[in-house]
């Protein structure tokens, strides 16, 4: 999916990039469903990184070829990241360790 514009990637929409997946076959949304081993997604950008235009933002691996709900779904992903032209800090991966000892937080 190449990024719309170019500055860095302020968020992302983990939960719409879920259905995403869900609707690409990649997950259930009942139980009855099947998943489709052969399909998902992978983020090329994560939250902080600098993007140029048309930059790959991620990739869909799809098992259907109905270019309307290919479109569909590349603009479902695009959509999901937002990008700003001022650059944005990587957020912290680990907020905190519980031990027996207790809790040490990062900042």
């Amino acid at each position: 999916m190449p990024s719309p514009a170019h500055g860095y990637v302020a968020a992302i929409d983990a939960e719409s990039l879920g259905v995403t997946a869900m609707l690409l076959g990649a997950g259930r949304a009942t139980k009855e469903d099947t998943i489709d081993l052969a399909v998902g997604m992978k983020l090329r950008k994560r939250v902080g990184d600098a993007v140029e235009k048309g930059e790959p933002l991620a990739v869909l691996y799809m098992n259907r070829s109905d270019s309307s709900e290919t479109q569909q779904m590349m603009q479902r992903t695009v959509s999901a990241f937002t990008i700003q032209k001022e650059a944005v800090p990587r957020p912290s991966l680990i907020y905190a360790v519980v031990t027996k000892e207790g809790v040490r937080r990062y900042s």
